[in-house]
């Protein structure tokens, strides 16, 4: 976006020139918790058209923190025994889901014990103004005498009434049903599951999530389970270092 137009700028002046930077509803989370989402950074870049300049540009850290919904899907993961293992990017689009961005993210999980037959579930928000859509993709373990392979969940969330959910309940009645090999709803009003070939494959009705194991936990808990895989804010820092301007990390001033 284009801030301000040309303007002189006097031996020894400052000059500050705020502005503000609308954030998509898609954009990545890099924080949850407070704490640094491994595999995730993010900038700004600002740029000062100056003649014959060396130092012109500079980019600052950032952190996206998760959208109250977004805060409670992730808190349950955490209350159900999963342990944060990373997160990155995708470019494309997922089929049957209106995205804005030409990419999306997933924020991936290891199984607590009592998943054993799975390797790993991968979470990605697509969010919009009033609501957002849930993927769930869960990799699944193979037997003696299967291969493995994946199962897709979909599910939509309108903030107005997200809190008033049992989210751990909801998962844990789908993860149930992904391992039995059968679809498993979230209960009315959100949508069914069954198995797909790829994103967006996705079927099965309604029905209601089974209470499961290590459905105590509260948000100090889903923290610890986020913490324990990620890195020290340092890495963010680091990530930065080296570019255009060894950046101060501060105000847009020249």
């Amino acid at each position: 976006m284009h801030v301000v137009g040309a303007f002189a700028l006097a031996a020894g002046e400052q000059r500050s020139i705020p502005f503000e930077l609308q954030v998509p509803f898609e954009t990545p989370v890099t924080a949850v918790f407070g704490q640094p989402l491994h595999g995730m950074t993010m900038g700004v870049r600002t740029e000062l058209s100056i003649a014959r300049a060396v130092d012109r540009s500079d980019l600052d850290p950032i952190a996206v923190h998760p959208l109250p919904a977004q805060e409670l899907v992730l808190q349950a993961f955490g209350q159900l025994g999963f342990q944060f293992k990373g997160a990155d990017l995708e470019r494309g689009h997922l089929r049957g889901v209106h995205q804005e961005l030409p990419f999306y993210q997933e924020i991936e999980f290891y199984p607590p014990p009592y998943a054993s037959g799975i390797n790993e579930v991968e979470v990605t928000f697509v969010a919009a103004p009033h609501g957002m859509d849930v993927i769930l993709e869960v990799d699944k373990r193979g037997g003696m005498f299967s291969g493995g392979h994946d199962a897709y969940g979909h599910l939509r969330i309108d903030y107005a009434t997200a809190d008033q959910t049992d989210w751990a309940a909801q998962i844990d009645g789908w993860l149930r049903g992904a391992l039995a090999n059968r679809p498993a709803g979230y209960g009315a009003g959100h949508s069914g599951y069954g198995g797909g070939h790829g994103h967006g494959g996705y079927g099965g009705g309604h029905g209601h999530g089974r209470r499961g194991m290590g459905m105590g936990g509260v948000a100090a808990g889903a923290a610890a389970g986020f913490v324990g895989g990620m890195v020290a804010g340092e890495v963010l820092d680091e990530a930065f270092d080296g570019g255009d301007d060894g950046g101060d990390g501060g105000d847009f001033e020249e």
